[in-house]
């Protein structure tokens, strides 16, 4: 069952928002970055199977979209034969499925995404 949304929750959520782009801003601005240059994902794309458990890691791109930082992606490699597997040092369960998707994804274009200064 859905919540319902009032006018006065939804202005403060807005408010946060815009707070939290500021504060992003006004970071870039002090740093002096126009651009930044980031993965678009851990790996290569997710299987279709596997994205109910690895579409949460979307987070690498959600962040542009939320702020309103224009933002790109731009192929610059692909899996090679030795690079169909994924470790890292938790062995968890997202471990496992990341490692699953890249089973297989030889050819597999691996990604960077380009973020732009907006405010």
């Amino acid at each position: 069952m859905l919540k319902k949304v009032t006018n006065e929750k939804f202005e403060r959520l807005m408010k946060h928002r815009q707070d939290f782009v500021n504060q992003v801003s006004l970071k870039w601005q002090r740093q002096g970055l126009s651009a930044l240059i980031s993965p678009v994902f851990p790996t290569c794309a997710y299987k279709n199977e596997h994205a109910d458990e690895l579409s949460m890691l979307n987070e690498y791109t959600v962040l542009w979209n939320v702020i309103g930082f224009p933002c790109g992606t731009v192929p610059i490699t692909k899996v090679q034969e030795e690079e169909q597997n994924y470790k890292d040092h938790y062995e968890d369960r997202l471990t496992y499925v990341l490692n699953e998707s890249c089973n297989e994804s030889f050819d597999m274009p691996i990604s960077l995404q380009v973020i732009g200064y907006a405010h």
